[in-house]
């Protein structure tokens, strides 16, 4: 969970968690229709303040790889991020793991099919690290592969060790992406 804090109040609660898992474990239809479908996307409206370059925290340096590392990474170009992860690096998305440089290769890959156009715009509504750990509340916007402009809140949470990614963990609104992708262009042909 996110949140959004102005004034001492908590104007915005974001969960995030993967309905692929919930919606086959429980029976969403007892919720009402407004909490079955994705209802209306807004993005918080605070952004979070970037760490400057002459901060030498730990917390500051952690997020400058994490940063570095997601501007490389959502290029979907490999040459850009593989020498920015760890040896073994953990990729998952909701649910899903998967270990070892190739799961980043094969992401990538699935990422230019998904997003032909690339990344148009990306927000970050929450950066914050421990020095190890950095969670970011991100907002992102595109044109998919099924011609669908495209804007979905994303958690992720990276680990950095030794100034290299060794675990990227990312949760969506899966309902949001469902309808906005042409997933049969990833099976093989």
């Amino acid at each position: 969970m996110f949140f959004e804090v102005i004034d001492g109040f908590v104007a915005t609660q974001v969960e995030l968690l993967d309905f692929r898992v919930s919606s086959a474990k429980f029976d969403l239809s007892a919720l009402g229709a407004e909490l079955r479908s994705p209802g209306e996307q807004r993005v918080p409206e605070q952004v979070a303040m970037m760490p400057s370059a002459d901060d030498a925290t730990s917390s500051a340096i952690a997020k400058r790889v994490a940063l570095n590392y997601l501007d490389a990474f959502l290029s979907f170009d490999p040459e850009r991020f593989i020498d920015l992860l760890g040896p073994d690096p953990l990729h998952q998305v909701g649910m899903t793991k998967r270990t070892g440089r190739q799961a980043f290769l094969d992401i990538a890959r699935m990422g230019r099919i998904l997003y032909p156009d690339g990344i148009a715009e990306r927000t970050h509504h929450v950066l914050v690290s421990d020095g190890r750990t950095v969670a970011t509340l991100v907002s992102m916007r595109a044109r998919t592969n099924k011609g669908v402009d495209y804007e979905n809140l994303y958690g992720m949470f990276l680990d950095i060790h030794d100034g290299r990614v060794v675990s990227f963990i990312e949760v969506l609104d899966g309902r949001v992406a469902d309808a906005a992708f042409d997933l049969s262009a990833l099976e093989p042909r």
